[in-house]
């Protein structure tokens, strides 16, 4: 195991700064839940893991709460998810649409075109994208 410093620049561990003086500093278990969902291995790490580093700013609680009403690649119409998560039709279609728009849920349409959302499993390079979002790259 490599136990080295990294190299980072300046400006990188101003970033890491500002993420260690801004986030949570209990567990968020609702967020480990949610990552143990997505990639289990990972969850284990807790706090500590990429994903929790990564969504723990992104998400707020209640899209947290929200996504673990999903299951793993399973598709489900919104009509669905709001009586799953106990909102209505318009308040499920606008939180599912925005963790659309940050990358954790997509949009799965069935074959006539009604739309479906769905929590994807996390691969390599999940994460970097939801950095690389059109919502997120001038914050971060």
């Amino acid at each position: 195991m490599n136990n080295k410093v990294p190299n980072f620049t300046a400006q990188e561990w101003g970033l890491m700064k500002d993420y260690i003086d801004n986030s949570s500093k209990q567990p968020r278990q609702n967020l480990i839940e949610l990552i143990s969902h997505v990639d289990p291995g990972v969850a284990q790490l807790g706090m500590n893991s990429g994903p929790y580093f990564m969504l723990d700013r992104l998400l707020t609680d209640e899209q947290i709460d929200f996504a673990c009403n999903l299951k793993l690649r399973t598709p489900v119409y919104i009509d669905e998810l709001a009586k799953m998560s106990g909102k209505s039709v318009e308040d499920a279609a606008r939180m599912a649409d925005d963790l659309c728009r940050i990358g954790l849920l997509v949009y799965k349409p069935d074959e006539k075109g009604v739309d479906r959302v769905e929590l994807p499993i996390f691969v390599v390079g999940i994460l970097e994208q939801l950095l690389l979002g059109g919502l997120n790259e001038d914050q971060y």
